[in-house]
């Protein structure tokens, strides 16, 4: 087997006479060789590394993103919920007052007959403020799904039909309490 042992390496300048010689052991050429490979895969192997947790950076950036916007939906669903809570108590309260005072039973034909009339405007039938209403419609509109919105819309309307049902017959008492007033008998 004809190996070489050595490798020579000549180095010619242009401006000078004198040629150097560098000698070389092939053990260590062929190392070097090698090692120069390795070097290669390392870099290769450390740039798709970086390439990779850039990209998982990204993605995390993207879900942190989501996140905030599933939790801001999530409060705006919260809030609605609230807020339908809180009417449907505060209607419950009135009409048990309501059933004390007037000593009627409720009936299911207010609720058939009288939720199907034209709705009137929500500001003069539920003390809420405007802005926060308008603020959450506005939210909702850019956020909720529709679903949920004409679910929400529709216990919206029915919730304030009922109220104007209420206040139909809180204002029927107080005409005939006005009317019994008038008299002046006394029934024992």
């Amino acid at each position: 087997m004809n190996t070489n042992r050595f490798y020579t390496i000549l180095i010619v300048p242009e401006k000078t006479s004198k040629v150097k010689k560098i000698i070389v052991p092939s053990w260590l050429f062929r190392g070097s060789i090698l090692g120069a490979l390795f070097l290669c895969v390392l870099i290769f192997l450390m740039v798709y590394d970086y390439w990779y947790v850039m990209s998982e950076i990204h993605l995390n950036k993207e879900l942190k993103t989501e996140n905030l916007r599933l939790r801001q939906q999530v409060q705006l669903y919260k809030s609605k919920m609230n807020t339908i809570d809180n009417t449907l108590d505060r209607i419950k309260t009135f009409s048990t007052r309501l059933k004390m005072i007037t000593n009627i039973e409720d009936h299911a034909s207010y609720d058939n007959k009288n939720l199907q009339i034209k709705l009137p405007d929500a500001s003069t039938n539920i003390e809420l403020t405007k802005t926060t209403t308008d603020q959450s419609e506005n939210q909702s509109q850019s956020l909720a799904e529709p679903e949920f919105d004409t679910w929400f819309l529709k216990v919206k309307q029915e919730s304030i039909g009922l109220e104007q049902v209420l206040q139909d017959q809180y204002e029927l008492l107080a005409d005939k309490k006005a009317f019994l007033s008038a008299w002046d008998c006394v029934v024992f």
